[in-house]
């Protein structure tokens, strides 16, 4: 069934972790390549040093920084750490607001859960309680200036390479550019993890390690949860928008909870959530009018436009979102089914996928939550 006065407009932003480059569509169709990106951001050194890194001039190094323990089955004798448990801390230049200790956090659980699986090592990444005894160190930055033979203007991570056999620098350092929503910053601080960890852009897991891979990936439209994290915030862009203040939150928060109170009817998964978010430049969700962040389309009512994604394999389609637009123009009464719908199709679901009051549009002006 189609939703009359919803406009499906896209105007695609490629945000891959390390390159960035434009894209543009103006239908619902599989966006259309206009500029493939070429670079990447990491250097693949065979043999990573301290020289290659930079690093924070008051680290130290602890007194296991070089040791390799024997004796111990558990720990392979070419961990590059040479420690069963690697502290990371969080060095954040930038400040511009966000969590960025949580989203380092994220990206440790994602690979602390893979590392075996995925990697030939078997440690695990911890947040260090003391940063003197750190061994890896996430550092936001504004812009990567270089990066080795690899760097480009488009490059927004940087971290070496740690393959089996090779030693780590006292302190390995992953630099990484604050650019765009917390779900593209996660993706990329996933990705410079996964070079610490000796994966390059052809080892799995290609969504978070791949570029320009000739591998098929699984499109984000075929995925239960098509973004790099299933903890979503949601900005309401209240300065854009007509109306009461206080309608429009409570209609928000409806559709908010409609979704993490049961996954809508097992449209999308349980364990995705949409929280609201005062921070705008880190939100993944941004709720607004057409003249803030242009949806394009013709729609009175509301449309809805993919901003930035990711693409990993060499077809046009996005394989990761990182922010969606939805542009709204309408009543109070209507803002939570239309911004329930519009996420609902931010979770990749095509509209016969939706919730059931999802299906009509006349539900808009019902309390249709309950």
């Amino acid at each position: 069934m189609r939703v009359p006065s919803l406009v499906f407009g896209l105007a695609l932003l490629l945000l891959l972790a390390g390159c960035v480059g434009p894209f543009a569509d103006d239908g619902p169709a599989t966006p259309t390549v206009t500029e493939q990106p070429t670079a990447t951001e990491t250097p693949l050194l065979e043999t990573p040093t301290q020289s290659s890194t930079p690093t924070d001039e008051t680290a130290t190094a602890t007194d296991s920084a070089t040791a390799t323990p024997t004796g111990d089955p558990d720990l392979s004798a070419d961990n590059p750490f040479g420690q069963k448990v690697v502290p990371v801390r969080v060095n954040d230049t930038v400040n511009d607001g966000r969590d960025t200790t949580l989203l380092v956090q994220r990206s440790i659980e994602y690979w602390n859960d893979r590392i075996e699986r995925d990697t030939e090592f078997n440690y695990r990444f911890t947040l260090a309680e003391d940063p003197a005894d750190a061994r890896v160190e996430v550092r936001y930055v504004e812009a990567i200036e270089s990066c080795g033979r690899e760097h480009d203007e488009r490059t927004v991570g940087c971290a070496p390479l740690l393959e089996r056999g090779s030693t780590a620098p006292d302190v390995a350092v992953a630099r990484i550019e604050v650019h765009g929503s917390d779900s593209a910053v996660i993706g990329t601080v996933e990705h410079e993890l996964g070079h610490i960890l000796g994966l390059g852009h052809d080892d799995p897991p290609l969504v978070v390690m791949g570029y320009q891979t000739e591998e098929p990936v699984k499109d984000a439209m075929d995925r239960a949860v098509p973004w790099y994290t299933n903890k979503l915030g949601v900005y309401v862009d209240h300065d854009s928008l007509d109306g009461n203040r206080e309608q429009i939150d409570d209609q928000v928060g409806h559709a908010l909870e409609y979704y993490n109170d049961g996954g809508a009817d097992g449209t999308i998964p349980d364990n995705v959530t949409f929280t609201r978010t005062d921070h705008e430049a880190s939100a993944d969700v941004v709720i607004t009018n057409d003249e803030s962040y242009p949806c394009g389309g013709t729609s009175d009512q509301s449309r809805w436009r993919l901003q930035q994604y990711t693409q990993i394999d060499t077809d046009p389609a996005p394989e990761i979102y990182a922010r969606s637009i939805i542009c709204l123009d309408l009543e109070e009464t209507e803002t939570g089914w239309h911004t329930g719908y519009w996420l609902g199709r931010s979770m990749g679901l095509e509209e016969g996928e939706l919730a059931e009051p999802f299906q009509d549009v006349q539900n808009s002006r019902d309390e249709w939550w309950e």
